[in-house]
């Protein structure tokens, strides 16, 4: 979502003309309860007009489709081998054989500050937002 009504708060060398509440009032209308349910909420910055003529990016639409192809590709050969043929993306799985194929690290015993700091980064401007009204 906007920072604001006019899209525009937060943006270096602007000031709204109807002031920090503005921005306030804006976000107030997502409750918390709902913002609750959106795990990761992280602030993208407004593009520039320098952004705009840096050169384009290394790669092009046709590498990305490439990339994507083969991910799918192996995923689907991965469902395959579980006699899953219905399956060809994780959105399509459910919670028990998502558990239960986890392929992820064994993981630590105990929540670290570095777990926790990770975590605050995707929460960040929820936690800026609470801060404030507090």
């Amino acid at each position: 979502m906007n920072p604001c009504r006019c899209g525009r708060a937060g943006e270096p060398g602007y000031v709204c003309r109807q002031g920090r509440a503005c921005a306030e009032r804006y976000q107030a209308r997502i409750s918390g309860p709902m913002l609750d349910r959106i795990d990761l909420q992280i602030e993208v910055p407004a593009v520039s007009a320098a952004d705009l003529v840096l050169p384009q990016a290394s790669e092009g639409s046709a590498e990305v489709r490439a990339r994507v192809t083969e991910a799918r590709r192996i995923q689907t050969e991965r469902y395959a081998a579980l006699r899953q043929l219905r399956i060809r993306t994780t959105a399509a799985c459910d919670g028990t054989m998502l558990g239960d194929r986890g392929d992820s690290d064994p993981g630590e015993e105990h929540v670290a500050r570095i777990h926790v700091a990770e975590a605050l980064i995707y929460r960040g401007e929820a936690l800026r937002r609470a801060q404030a009204a507090a």
